[in-house]
């Protein structure tokens, strides 16, 4: 039996199995494969944790790294794995490596990252990527209706690292990225690890509406930003 216990693992029931974590697994998936445009791609999967997203996409045959400062994650994710997948452990704003990625994802991962400006954060992961590399991006809208209603019923006392579409979009450019695409998801009014078969009915009419599109107002985003050049020198 495994014992190694991670917070955020992908079969715990209180996070992500559950109907609330699949359908944001699998929304956050498919924004993914949209930009998978060859084989065997290089991946870097910032903050990927046990492997909700790194395992999926190595079975389609790309190279997939995974950065995180949980020694109990990459755990998990090594188990799981092998060797199939390469986990280190490591801050993303101290990481180094030998050679350059033509995509990284940060998804839900870099609200936790609030030591350095955003700008900052953005042109560390420009430095990673090839030119022309894509840079994805799942998080919180800070301008939503339900982080502005979490605020004013006091349930968000965390102090996120998050902003508006607005904001996102403004910190790419400074840090040498072109913002191709930005859409919307999770409207639902439910917990976030709810397992009620609401989650399905919901997903469909989000998806029947196109409240996506609506992005000033989403609850999360889903944000995908070209390099196009590298940020400006301090």
């Amino acid at each position: 039996m495994n014992t190694v216990r991670y917070q955020y693992d992908l079969d715990d029931p209180l996070v992500y199995k559950n109907e609330m974590g699949r359908y944001k697994t699998e929304r956050q998936l498919s924004f993914i494969r949209r930009f998978l445009s060859r084989e065997s791609m290089a991946l870097l999967d910032i903050g990927g944790g046990g492997g909700r997203l790194a395992i999926p996409l190595a079975d389609l045959g790309h190279r997939i790294t995974v950065i995180d400062i949980s020694y109990e994650a990459l755990a998990l994710l090594k188990t799981r794995t092998g060797d199939r997948v390469e986990a280190i452990q490591s801050d993303v704003l101290t990481f180094e490596y030998p050679r350059r990625f033509d995509i990284a994802i940060a998804i839900d991962s870099l609200k936790y990252i609030s030591s350095v400006p955003m700008t900052d954060l953005f042109a560390k992961v420009n430095s990673l990527l090839v030119m022309g590399g894509i840079f994805l991006i799942a998080e919180i809208n800070k301008s939503s209706w339900r982080n502005h209603l979490s605020q004013l019923l006091g349930r968000r006392r965390l102090r996120y690292n998050i902003t508006s579409p607005e904001g996102y979009g403004a910190a790419l450019r400074t840090a040498g990225f072109q913002v191709d695409s930005m859409a919307g998801f999770l409207w639902m009014p439910l917990a976030f690890n709810s397992n009620s078969p609401l989650v399905r009915g919901f997903g469909a009419i989000e998806k029947m509406f196109q409240l996506g599109r609506w992005v000033g107002q989403s609850p999360w985003l889903l944000i995908a930003a070209r390099k196009v050049g590298m940020p400006p020198s301090n």
